[in-house]
C-alpha cells in the first residue's frame, strides 16, 4: 500500500491545502477550492476516486495537481470583404481557442474548446453566424482589425480585416418627351406639345445601385434658323410667308456625357389669300367701222390685292395673269352706200377670274357713219397700135393708132364705192430711144432700108400723163452663115522606143457667108486634144510617148476636135518595141530537185546581208530543170526585191544583185551569189 496523503505533502504536491501532517480524507480534499483562472489555475484531482470512501484518507500517489494550457490562434490572419458587405474571402479566421488539461505537468489525451469574445472590431464589422460587413459606400478601400478574447485564460488576438472600395458609376439620361414641335403658317402651335420637356440629368450608381439624388446636366443645342423663336424652352416660330413648308432638325448635346439626341420642328407651308378683283378700263371701244365689223375690246388695268395666311394686305398686288374672258363681240353690217349717222349697238363686257375672285366691267359699242368721203380717178389706161408691126428689110411705113380714159370712183366711209364718169385723153406719141433708120411723124412711122445682117426694131411710146404703153416695130435683117474648115498633120506618128516628143499641125478657121455668098471674113476657131492611150501624152500640137516598158510594141490615138462644128480628126500613134534581153540562170545537171531562188537589188544604202527566206512576200523562181530564163527590158527594169524592206524594185543595167539560194529544209540560205546586171542576153550559173 502507498503512502498516505498528509495535508503537508497534499500542499506540496499540488500547493492546495495546508500545512499538517494529519491526513485528510476524500470529502476534505475535494472541498478544496481551486486556484488561479487560465494558465495560472491549479486544481485537485483523486485518480480511482470511486474506490475511496468520502471519510477515507487518500493515497498520495492517487492525488494530482491539476493545471491547463490555453492556445488562442488565427487560421487565416486577414478576412477580406468585398464592397458589398456580407461573408468575407475567406469565409473566416478559423480561430483555434481551446484548453490542455495537464495532471502533475503531464499533458492528458485530448483538447478542451475555450470560448471566446469579440471584443473589438470596426463599426462596420458585426457578428452574426460569423463575420459579417456592412456595404462600403466609399470610393476607398477600408480596413481594420478585430480582437478575440479568450474565457478563462484572458487571452486576445488580433485579425486583420479589408474591404473593397465601392464600385462607382454614372448614368446620364438624356431624352426629349417630344420628337418636335408643329407650327401651322402662322407660326402657332399645331401639335400637342409647345415644348420639348428635355430630361438632362446624372445618376451615381454604387454597387450598381443607386447612390445620391438625381443631378441635373446642362446642355447645348446647334442653333436655331431666325423663324424659330425659344423663350425659355417655350417654343414659337414666325409666320410662313411663303409656298413651301419648312422643318429644321436641332441637336441637343449633353454636357459631360455627349449623349445626342435630335428633335425636328415643322411649320406647314404658307398659304395666300386673295382680296377682290378691280378693274380699271384705260379706253373705250374703237366704233365698228362703217364698212361693219366686229366690236373689239377696251384696255383695261387691274388690281387684286394679297396676302399670307388669311390677310390680303401683306403680300402685294397682282396686275397680271387673269383668265379674261369677254362677252360676245357686237357685230355691225357693212352700210354699203347708205348714209347713216354714229349709232350705239350695245356693249361688251370683260370678266377677269383669278384666284378664285372674279369681275366684270361693260363699255358701249359704236358704229361710225357712213358718207362719201373722197372721190378719186383711177390711173389711165393706154392703148397703141401699130399698123404693120414687121416690115421687110426693104423698109416702108406703119400707121401708129393711141388712145387714154380713166376710171373715176367716189369712196364711202364703209369702204364702199360708186361709179363715176370716166375721163378721156389723148396719149402723147414718142420713140424714146432713136434707132437708125426709124422716124416718127404724127402717127406715121417711117421705115429705111436695113443694110446690116442683124435685123432691127423700134419701140414707139405712147405717153398720158405717168403712164405709158409702148409697140414695138421690127425690121428683118440679111441672112448670115460660117463655112468651118479644120484639119491636122500629119495624121499618124512614130516614136522610139526610148520615148521622145513629135509635133503637129493644126487648122482650124470659119468662112463668113451672107446670103449664100461667101465673103472675105475668116475667123479663128478654138479646138481641143485628148489621148486616153497608156504612155502617150497629147498638148497642144505636142505629142510625147513614154519609155516603153513593154516587150513589144504599142500603138494609141490622139484626137483633134474643133468647137463648135464637132468636126474631128484622129492621128494614130505607135511606138517601138525596146530591146529585150533574156537572163538565163543555170540550175543543177540533173534538173531533178528542187530550187528556190530570191534576188535582191543591192545599193550603197543596203545594210547588209538579207533577212531570213520567210519575211519576204515571195521568190524568183521555184522549181526544177536545169535552167530557167526571164525577159526583160532596159525601159522598165527586172523585177526584183529590195533586201532591207522586202518591196518589189526595178534593177536596169549596171545594178548589183544578190542571187541568193533557199535552204530546202530550213528557213535560211543554203548560199549566194553577186552578179552585176547587163543590158544584153545573159547566162550565169546559180550558187548550187
Amino acid at each position: 500500500m502507498g503512502e498516505i496523503a498528509t495535508w503537508s505533502a497534499v500542499k506540496t504536491k499540488v500547493g492546495l491545502g495546508k500545512d499538517s501532517n494529519e491526513c485528510p480524507t476524500k470529502a476534505e480534499l475535494l472541498a478544496l477550492s481551486p486556484t488561479g483562472t487560465g494558465e495560472s489555475y491549479i486544481g485537485l484531482e483523486i485518480s480511482n476516486a470511486s474506490s475511496y470512501g468520502d471519510n477515507e484518507t487518500i493515497q498520495l500517489s492517487d492525488i494530482h495537481k491539476v493545471t491547463y494550457k490555453y492556445t488562442l490562434a488565427l487560421t487565416n490572419k486577414t478576412l477580406n470583404f468585398t464592397a458589398l458587405g456580407g461573408a468575407p474571402t475567406p469565409a473566416g479566421f478559423d480561430l483555434v481557442t481551446q484548453k490542455q488539461k495537464y495532471l502533475d505537468g503531464v499533458a492528458q489525451s485530448g483538447v478542451i474548446p475555450v470560448s471566446y469574445n469579440l471584443s473589438a472590431h470596426p463599426d462596420w464589422i458585426y457578428s452574426e453566424n460569423g463575420l459579417k460587413a456592412t456595404e462600403n459606400l466609399n470610393t476607398q478601400e477600408r480596413y481594420g482589425s478585430v480582437t478575440f478574447t479568450q474565457a478563462e485564460s484572458g487571452k486576445s488576438i488580433d485579425g486583420a480585416v479589408s474591404q473593397a472600395a465601392a464600385s462607382q458609376r454614372f448614368e446620364y439620361t438624356f431624352s426629349s418627351k417630344y420628337p418636335g414641335i408643329n407650327f401651322n403658317a402662322l407660326g402657332g402651335i399645331s401639335s400637342a406639345n409647345k415644348i420639348l420637356d428635355i430630361t438632362s440629368t446624372r445618376q451615381e450608381y454604387r454597387n450598381n445601385h443607386t447612390y445620391g439624388n438625381l443631378v441635373q446636366i446642362s446642355f447645348t443645342n446647334t442653333g436655331l434658323p431666325s423663324w424659330l423663336i425659344n423663350t425659355n424652352e417655350s417654343w414659337s416660330a414666325q409666320e410662313n410667308k411663303s409656298l413651301s413648308s419648312r422643318s429644321h432638325s436641332m441637336t441637343y448635346t449633353q454636357n459631360e456625357s455627349g449623349k445626342k439626341f435630335t428633335v425636328t420642328f415643322n411649320q406647314a407651308a404658307g398659304t395666300q389669300t386673295y382680296g377682290d378683283i378691280t378693274i380699271n378700263p384705260t379706253s373705250g371701244i374703237a366704233d365698228i367701222p362703217a364698212a361693219g365689223g366686229t366690236s373689239g375690246v377696251f384696255t383695261y388695268s387691274y388690281s387684286q390685292p394679297w396676302g399670307w395666311n388669311g390677310k390680303t394686305n401683306d403680300g402685294g398686288t397682282i396686275t397680271s395673269g387673269a383668265t379674261v374672258n369677254w362677252s360676245n363681240a357686237i357685230s355691225g353690217s357693212n352700210l354699203g352706200t347708205t348714209q347713216k349717222a354714229r349709232t350705239r349697238l350695245g356693249s361688251r363686257t370683260l370678266t377677269l377670274s383669278q384666284n378664285g375672285k372674279s369681275a366684270s366691267k361693260s363699255v358701249d359699242v359704236y358704229q361710225a357713219a357712213n358718207q362719201i368721203v373722197n372721190v378719186t380717178q383711177g390711173a389711165w389706161v393706154v392703148s397703141i397700135f401699130a399698123n404693120p408691126t414687121t416690115l421687110t428689110e426693104q423698109g416702108g411705113t406703119s400707121e401708129i393708132n393711141a388712145g387714154a380714159q380713166a376710171p373715176r370712183t367716189n369712196h364711202w366711209s364703209s369702204g364702199a364705192t360708186s361709179s363715176a364718169p370716166n375721163e378721156f385723153g389723148t396719149p402723147t406719141l414718142s420713140i424714146p430711144t432713136a434707132v437708125t433708120g426709124f422716124s416718127l411723124s404724127g402717127n406715121i412711122l417711117t421705115v429705111a432700108e436695113n443694110p446690116t445682117p442683124n435685123p432691127r426694131s423700134v419701140v414707139v411710146r405712147a405717153t398720158m400723163g405717168t403712164v405709158y404703153k409702148e409697140v414695138t416695130v421690127t425690121q428683118s435683117a440679111y441672112v448670115v452663115t460660117w463655112n468651118y474648115s479644120f484639119s491636122v498633120t500629119p495624121t499618124s506618128l512614130s516614136f522610139v522606143a526610148g520615148g521622145e516628143t513629135k509635133y503637129v499641125t493644126v487648122s482650124s478657121y470659119r468662112q463668113k457667108v451672107i446670103n449664100g455668098v461667101e465673103t472675105t471674113t475668116r475667123e479663128d476657131v478654138s479646138w481641143t486634144v485628148i489621148t486616153r492611150s497608156f504612155g502617150f501624152h497629147a498638148l497642144r500640137d505636142k505629142v510625147a510617148a513614154d519609155p516603153n516598158p513593154s516587150n513589144g510594141s504599142r500603138t494609141g490615138i490622139a484626137t483633134y476636135t474643133q468647137e463648135g462644128s464637132n468636126k474631128y480628126v484622129k492621128v494614130d500613134l505607135a511606138q517601138a518595141a525596146p530591146k529585150v534581153n533574156t537572163l538565163t540562170i543555170k540550175l543543177s545537171s540533173s534538173g531533178m530537185s528542187l530550187v528556190t531562188l530570191y534576188v535582191f537589188r543591192i545599193t550603197s544604202q543596203t545594210s547588209g546581208a538579207p533577212n531570213s527566206p520567210s519575211t519576204y512576200p515571195g521568190h524568183f523562181f521555184s522549181g526544177t530543170g536545169t535552167q530557167t530564163q526571164f525577159q526583160w527590158n532596159n525601159n522598165r527594169g527586172l523585177e526584183v526585191l529590195d533586201p532591207d524592206s522586202g518591196a518589189k524594185v526595178f534593177a536596169h543595167a549596171g545594178d548589183s544583185l544578190i542571187i541568193a539560194v533557199k535552204n530546202p529544209k530550213s528557213d535560211t540560205w543554203a548560199n549566194f551569189m553577186v552578179i552585176i546586171l547587163q543590158d544584153n542576153n545573159q547566162t550565169i550559173q546559180a550558187p548550187i
